[in-house]
């Protein structure tokens, strides 16, 4: 390792699970060109080819981390195909990934955009450099179509853990692809957003922020032919199906010692609204 270099951290997030080798295999790829490096794993239980739930746990964790952090995702259904290998950088953080828009909910929104969810080319938003992992000496040896987490990104995370600077990685590009990712607002005390995730304990998150909601009791949300007067405090507090702001920073429908997503029949991009109370 460089000896100028503090010991960096590396981020994995991924959907492929634990029950095979492939999340091994990509550490020690890491590993052999920086033991010292110190890997996190955000999560490998990413449903399969979920490119949004990707997005979305990446972004509710990133800004946990220390400046300088190296944040590999991989959700990656294209791999093998014209899709771009790329590095971000901004913030002061590092992030790798398939150009499919798994970045989304790291860079900026884009408000000119007003269909929510919807995959799109846009350019690199001010502040952030994009590059195309280009350089195949930063590569393994020998490539397959099938596995760039292991013969790319992780070869390419070591390399920059190691000290490898990121010009000497790729050219830089200037669009990269993302989706559109809408906050809401209020109309006519009617807030519409959508579903955009269901964790390990079938907790409903929807992309109606917690700003927005700032009188618990003030509010009715309608999800799935059932309405829930007023938001509770807590998943202790309630019966039955509760709304309440989590910790992501959105709005959460939940059912205390229960599954709301198995309850309600509940998929992501699935519509959720709140009425205001006059």
């Amino acid at each position: 390792m460089n000896s100028n270099m503090p010991n960096r951290m590396v981020t994995l997030l991924t959907d492929f699970g634990d029950t095979d080798s492939y999340v091994a295999v990509v550490k020690a790829t890491i590993l052999k060109i920086d033991p010292h490096v110190n890997i996190i794993d955000l999560t490998h239980q990413v449903s399969a080819q979920n490119i949004i739930e990707g997005a979305f746990i990446l972004g509710t964790a990133w800004q946990s981390f220390p400046i300088g952090t190296i944040h590999m995702a991989i959700v990656d259904p294209g791999v093998g195909t014209e899709r771009k290998a790329l590095l971000l950088e901004g913030n002061g953080h590092i992030f790798l990934a398939p150009d499919n828009g798994i970045l989304s909910f790291v860079i900026p929104e884009d408000k000119t955009r007003n269909c929510l969810l919807a995959q799109y080319i846009a350019d690199v938003p001010k502040g952030y450099t994009a590059r195309v992992l280009n350089n195949e000496n930063y590569w393994l040896k020998y490539t397959s179509s099938t596995f760039h987490a292991r013969d790319i990104f992780a070869p390419t995370a070591g390399h920059l853990a190691n000290g490898v600077p990121p010009e000497k990685l790729g050219e830089i590009v200037t669009s990269i692809t993302r989706f559109s990712i809408i906050q809401p607002s209020w109309d006519n005390d009617v807030l519409v957003g959508k579903v955009i995730h269901i964790d390990h304990f079938g907790n409903v998150i929807t992309t109606i922020p917690n700003y927005l909601l700032e009188d618990n009791d003030s509010v009715t949300v309608f999800i799935a032919n059932n309405h829930i007067e007023r938001l509770s405090l807590t998943y202790g507090t309630g019966t039955g199906l509760i709304a309440l702001t989590g910790s992501h920073g959105y709005l959460e429908i939940a059912i205390r010692n229960g599954n709301a997503a198995k309850t309600l029949n509940i998929k992501v991009k699935d519509l959720v609204k709140v009425r205001r109370k006059i």
